[in-house]
């Protein structure tokens, strides 16, 4: 009996934390987030999208607890409406998850980790915000994103872009990256090609649209 009284503050801890774990997963509120993550991806929409395309519409397949402290959202879409002269814009992400380190917030600083896969490719990344709310650091990878699969480009300019993407940030600052901030972004592509396509030029003009060939960059 006095070994298992001894014993109950090693077998205590672990015991309670597989109790939270079960019930932080099980309690988890989904729809909850779900309506939260639509909304906040909309607000960066409205910032970030073209701006003569009026508010984006944003779904997601699914959202779910990850790694406790993350979270995992599966097929995004943000779509843009039409134009007259133009289909919807449209952007889609087959999964994002994100997750904020633990430890990290016991020290007043955030520790971000990143990971996305989209268009056949993926990028994953780190990024650091110190304990003045300053950005630190970022370093992030991307690699075989496929440009032919993003039919938003041929809406946008009028036609297809093709070709894969790989690239890579790697930055730091002292304290913080506006001011002093060094590093490398190293970008990369291949294949790269434009077209074939039709572009669709301003208003008021002799021609409204000029054919465009294959074009190798």
């Amino acid at each position: 009996m006095d070994i298992l009284h001894k014993l109950r503050f090693a077998i205590y801890p672990p015991i309670f934390l597989v109790v939270f774990i079960m019930a932080s997963y099980c309690t988890f509120p989904k729809d909850v987030l779900k309506d939260m993550a639509e909304t906040s991806i909309t607000m960066t929409a409205m910032g970030m999208g073209p701006k003569n395309r009026g508010l984006a519409d944003v779904t997601l397949d699914d959202i779910s607890l990850w790694r406790l402290s993350g979270v995992n959202v599966a097929g995004l879409k943000v779509a843009w409406p039409p134009q007259k002269t133009s289909p919807a814009v449209i952007f889609e992400l087959d999964s994002l998850k994100g997750r904020v380190g633990i430890f990290s917030l016991l020290v007043g600083a955030k520790s971000i980790y990143l990971a996305t896969e989209l268009y056949g490719g993926e990028i994953a990344g780190d990024i650091k915000i110190k304990r003045q709310n300053g950005l630190g650091l970022i370093d992030i990878v991307g690699s075989q994103i496929d440009l032919g699969k993003m039919a938003f480009f041929d809406a946008l300019l009028g036609a297809p872009l093709q070709g894969l993407v790989n690239f890579a940030v790697d930055i730091d600052g002292n304290s913080e990256l506006s001011k002093d901030g060094t590093g490398t972004i190293t970008l990369n592509f291949e294949n790269l090609g434009y077209g074939p396509g039709s572009i669709r030029l301003p208003a008021g003009g002799f021609v409204s649209s000029l054919s465009v060939r294959k074009v190798a960059l």
